[in-house]
């Protein structure tokens, strides 16, 4: 086996079994329709979940797994979302009909040649005619939002029901729907809402997802006043144990054994997060010492804060405001949490702090661990800032 950073399947998916098989056990039931909401913060493997999840349900013919990830959008609009996910279903039930074109050819096509395709699939003319609207909406200059998403999202329970099988829908970082836009104007919520009420009727088809910002999954699933509330099995997907990242690094390091300084330097740096276990695992595999020792860690440590830091947490940083900017390096190079202090420290320089803590927490930098307390959500952003500034 091999350290990966993409998300892993197969033989590189380690140490969630008991998740794993927990979902499979529910999905694989041919009379149930109800799935799973995986929370957690970002790099801890949700991802990697619901692709090994779509991976061993493909196994299965009598199950259709869709993975789509929100994330991938560039344009973050309606119509995007809409074309993206539609071509993703019609895809994964492409050997199912059959059909001998991806989604993106007959896209490419005018208008009577798709038609013709479709129409040779022997469909009922509804379902043709929604397939069609599906694949060729981006041509005409208007579209009406709420029509593009019942059609996408009945699609699954559609062609679930005509060839016999089951659908199994994965939207990875589903909460970020919030965030789609038509004309420049969000309205990711009244989506949302549309969504489950779909999702309502669904026979055949298990919705299922995941989201990493904890404002965002509460807006969707997790708050008492959310469309999705109740609804979902919701799973906290955690970091990996201690003893966990042992194994990993037994099953990967190449003729290399980890000292058990090691082990504690190197967890208590990425606390478990698969990530970052799984980059500096990659790192440790270039060392030519057979015995890793803290020290050997503490330098792998140091060139991935160098590489990834400034490839990725610079760019973090840049994003948020000067205040926002302000705030969580005084809170990294002081080390400190409280609200008091923070103002303390910062002193005369911002006013309405609790305003910017706010903002924070909205895109995941801070969490409120409890009344006027804060903590970085990502401690390896922390050591990043702390040892930049």
């Amino acid at each position: 086996m091999a350290f990966t950073i993409q998300p892993a399947q197969g033989p590189e998916f380690v140490n969630r079994q008991q998740e794993l098989n927990d979902i499979l056990v529910t999905l694989r039931d041919m009379n149930s329709s109800i799935g799973f909401a995986l929370y957690g913060k970002r790099r801890v493997g949700k991802t990697s979940l619901l692709k090994e999840t779509k991976r061993l349900l493909a196994k299965d013919g009598s199950i259709v797994p869709i993975y789509f990830c929100v994330w991938d959008l560039v344009e973050k609009n309606i119509r995007e979302f809409a074309k993206e996910l539609g071509a993703a279903i019609v895809d994964a039930y492409k050997p199912h009909l059959p059909l001998d074109y991806r989604a993106k050819e007959l896209m490419q096509l005018p208008l009577n040649f798709l038609k013709k395709i479709i129409a040779g699939l022997k469909l009922s003319v509804e379902l043709q005619d929604s397939i069609s609207l599906i694949l060729s909406f981006d041509k005409e200059k208007r579209f009406e939002p709420g029509v593009l998403i019942d059609e996408v999202f009945n699609l699954p329970e559609r062609l679930a029901c005509v060839t016999k099988r089951k659908s199994v829908l994965l939207l990875d970082e589903f909460p970020d729907i919030i965030e789609l836009k038509v004309n420049g104007k969000k309205i990711g919520e009244s989506i949302i809402k549309k969504i489950r009420t779909i999702q309502e009727d669904y026979k055949r088809t298990s919705f299922n997802i995941s989201g990493s910002i904890r404002k965002t999954m509460e807006i969707a699933v997790l708050s008492s006043a959310s469309a999705f509330y109740r609804q979902f099995i919701v799973n906290e997907i955690g970091p990996l144990a201690e003893k966990d990242v042992k194994l990993l690094m037994k099953k990967n390091l190449d003729r290399k054994n980890l000292s058990e300084a090691g082990l504690k330097k190197l967890y208590d740096f990425t606390k478990g997060i698969p990530f970052y276990v799984q980059f500096i695992g990659r790192l440790l595999n270039k060392y030519t010492v057979k015995l890793i020792s803290a020290r050997e860690v503490n330098r792998a440590i140091e060139e991935f804060l160098e590489q990834e830091g400034n490839l990725v947490f610079k760019e973090e940083l840049e994003r948020l405001s000067d205040k926002e900017r302000l705030i969580v390096i005084t809170m990294a190079t002081r080390g400190i949490s409280s609200f008091s202090e923070i103002s303390r420290t910062i002193g005369g320089q911002m006013t309405n702090l609790g305003r910017f803590l706010a903002y924070l927490e909205e895109k995941d930098i801070l969490r409120k661990e409890k009344r006027g307390f804060y903590i970085f959500t990502n401690p390896i952003f922390e050591s990043w800032l702390k040892r930049k500034s």
